[in-house]
């Protein structure tokens, strides 16, 4: 039996990544650098410092940890600063459904506390814990954030499943030794080969967690 999901919060929770990226054309092209999105979108799930890092690099321009620090500083404050993202259609239904059966829920994301409750706002109360940026040692891809909420909630990692959308996030997992789920939300199946499962949306999630997650042990 599943005992906690796991879930990435951009791209899985909040339907964010494009605003965050028009922040970084807000940031980056004073630079002189275009920002890439597919570069956001394979590493979303790292920190922004370390997004801002790739993107820099990309465009052959690389940037030392400090100067990072202060883009992602600059685009976050830019994110906060826009209306709220709206949440995927289905996450309310999934998390009642996990209510309904007592399977614990977790935030386990790259971004910082700040953006988080920006966008959940109250809603941030319907999962048992959040897990941003500075609650673990290393980020994603390392295992440290999915080790972290594994802990927290005192379970097997065969009893948790991670709901992932990006190749950073789905590496963390499976080296956390967690069964990933990746869905096709911002980045084709083809960058999601990784994944223990590759699901379309949020509906096909909670149909596979009703009439198959009993069977995961």
């Amino acid at each position: 039996m599943i005992g906690a999901l796991l879930f990435d919060f951009d791209g899985v929770i909040s339907d964010s990544i494009e605003i965050h990226f028009r922040g970084w054309q807000e940031v980056l092209p004073p630079l002189g650098i275009e920002p890439d999105n597919l570069v956001l979108r394979s590493h979303e799930g790292e920190p922004a410092w370390r997004i801002a890092q790739e993107m820099c690099a990309a465009a052959g321009r690389p940037i030392d940890e400090k100067e990072a620090h202060r883009l992602a500083g600059l685009k976050n404050s830019w994110f906060r600063g826009q209306p709220r993202p709206e949440l995927y259609p289905g996450v309310s239904e999934i998390l009642d459904y996990a209510g309904r059966v007592g399977i614990r829920t977790a935030v386990v994301t790259g971004t910082n506390r700040q953006n988080l409750h920006h966008v959940l706002g109250e809603m941030s109360t319907r999962f048992d814990a959040l897990f941003c940026d500075g609650d673990y040692a290393r980020p994603k891809p390392h295992p440290d954030p999915y080790l972290a909420a594994v802990a927290h909630f005192g379970l097997p990692p065969e009893a948790c499943t991670v709901v992932e959308n990006a190749p950073m996030g789905i590496r963390a997992a499976r080296s956390a030794g967690l069964f990933c789920i990746a869905l096709q939300t911002t980045l084709p199946a083809a960058h999601l080969q990784e994944a223990d499962l590759i699901l379309p949306d949020h509906t096909a999630l909670l149909r596979w967690l009703e009439e198959s997650a009993p069977e995961i042990a």
